[in-house]
């Protein structure tokens, strides 16, 4: 583990001290298991500290992780644990834009640093692609390296693996194409921002049906007025497998349908 608690303030060498581990005599057995930073701000601050504290041991961490390598368009696992983590590290081949994903049965979000000592913050993203699933997106030049650390929700029975994936974005992230009354067509959707649109033009007054499948899972679909996609028709969510979509247009009428994962 990457992280050690001491009797005493003899720190092995390659560790720093980094905090405290306390407990509270308010607290079930078992549940006192909060760490503070050296600061004495709050590393994890559920549930409240009420009651009498009682400082049990020091907290050190090592001062270098050795990290994972992470390549291009590969799923890579990883394991999360309170006091363990994992730190990826991507090199760019060329210059870009880069988004990095993870694949997780509970709550992981991330940071993403310029150097491995995650001194140099870059930007974080705190589950918002949906549960389990953070998404970063970030400028990168030829030879540019940086750091992936995923977080846990920090709770003490936080122990699992997950993989993360990085990928290159196209250069034309959002692509439209035409659809035709009585026609198919396939699209790609890779994430929240990189997907098809697909626009259709209705040559007489009536009730149309839009339908689409994945056969890789479960689909939803929106309907809109607008290219930007702002003014909404209707939507569906099956995610569990194809859907219909019906909608009622005037002759000349133009609207954009969005399939999503």
């Amino acid at each position: 583990m990457d992280r050690m608690l001491l009797g005493n303030m003899t720190l092995p060498e390659g560790y720093k001290l980094v905090g405290w581990k306390v407990s509270c005599s308010s607290w079930e057995s078992g549940s006192s298991r909060i760490y503070y930073l050296s600061d004495n701000s709050s590393f994890w601050t559920y549930p409240d500290i009420t009651g009498d504290t009682t400082f049990t041991a020091l907290l050190a961490e090592k001062e270098h992780i050795e990290p994972i390598t992470l390549p291009l368009n590969t799923p890579t696992s990883g394991h999360y644990e309170y006091d363990d983590y994992d730190l990826f590290a991507f090199t760019a081949e060329e210059a870009g834009t880069y988004v990095f994903t993870a694949d997780s049965l509970k709550f992981l979000y991330a940071n993403l640093y310029a150097d491995a000592e995650m001194q140099d913050f870059i930007v974080s993203n705190n589950n918002g692609n949906g549960y389990g699933r953070f998404r970063i997106q970030v400028d990168m030049e030829a030879g540019q390296t940086v750091y992936l650390r995923p977080i846990g929700n920090n709770a003490v029975t936080d122990i699992f693996d997950y993989t993360v994936k990085v990928r290159k974005m196209s250069a034309e992230p959002v692509k439209t194409y035409t659809l035709a009354l009585g026609g198919t067509a396939t699209g790609h959707y890779e994430d929240s921002g990189e997907y098809d649109i697909f626009s259709f033009t209705a040559e007489e007054d009536r009730i149309y049906l839009f339908t689409g499948e994945n056969a890789e899972g479960g689909i939803c679909a929106g309907l809109y007025n607008d290219a930007e996609l702002n003014d909404s028709i209707s939507s569906t969510s099956e995610y569990s497998g194809p859907f219909t979509m019906r909608a009622k247009l005037t002759a000349g009428q133009t609207v954009y349908f969005r399939p999503t994962g």
